[in-house]
């Protein structure tokens, strides 16, 4: 998919969302809080698809991990 609608959950702004496609999500999260981001949605599975966790950076940019099943 190119572009998806839904709801955000508590304490992601409304937003356009941007993913990124990463082979570990975990790891990549983990290096983002690391390096001063925060974690916004620690982790969403979403079955036959993947998993998800949101970040934004020390100056508030968010962008999503994505993490592909196939």
């Amino acid at each position: 998919p190119v572009a998806d609608v839904m709801g955000c959950p508590p304490g992601v702004p409304t937003m356009w969302g941007t993913y990124v496609h990463v082979e570990k999500v975990e790891a990549s999260r983990d290096r983002a809080a690391k390096l001063g981001g925060n974690v916004l949605m620690p982790l969403l599975e979403i079955p036959k698809i993947g998993r998800i966790a949101t970040v934004a950076d020390p100056t508030g940019a968010v962008i999503s991990l994505f993490q592909s099943q196939m």
